[in-house]
């Protein structure tokens, strides 16, 4: 293996190394984006995530999917260096998968009971005393 060769393949490595801890910041944005019941924050953490994953799938087949078999490897391949780094963050990327699937199917069942909840209830339209007519407002009878 020549030095041309050796060259780009660290420089594909730092990239994916550094798409990989993106990744890892846009997941924690996406979590806090749901615990705060902020959509567009999660829809513009998503749509990032999204792009990030792209980014690392070309450059995986650019570098001969080596970087993939890297991160899906069950040990690290070396003790220290590039290789050890990304190993770490991609552990970190599959733990940091597992809370964000707790957190979506919490949210999610949450959704579900509190909308059937509301659908088993009658509600009531009642108009407030105001200066303007005809506010209205529902609520909910628990």
């Amino acid at each position: 293996m020549s030095l041309d060769t050796i060259a780009p393949m660290h420089d594909n490595s730092l990239l994916y190394l550094q798409q990989l801890e993106d990744l890892i910041s846009e997941m924690s944005n996406g979590m806090d984006a749901i615990a705060s019941n902020s959509v567009d924050d999660l829809k513009r953490s998503v749509s990032c995530q999204e792009a990030l994953c792209a980014g690392m799938a070309a450059a995986t087949i650019a570098d001969g999917n080596r970087l993939r078999d890297l991160s899906h490897s069950a040990l690290p391949l070396s003790e220290e260096g590039i290789e050890l780094t990304i190993w770490k963050a991609s552990n970190t990327i599959r733990q940091l998968n597992l809370q964000y699937d707790a957190l979506l199917k919490q949210s999610s069942k949450t959704v579900s009971l509190l909308a059937a909840l509301c659908d088993n209830h009658t509600g009531r339209a009642t108009e407030q005393q105001s200066l303007w007519p005809k506010q209205q407002t529902w609520s909910c009878e628990i």
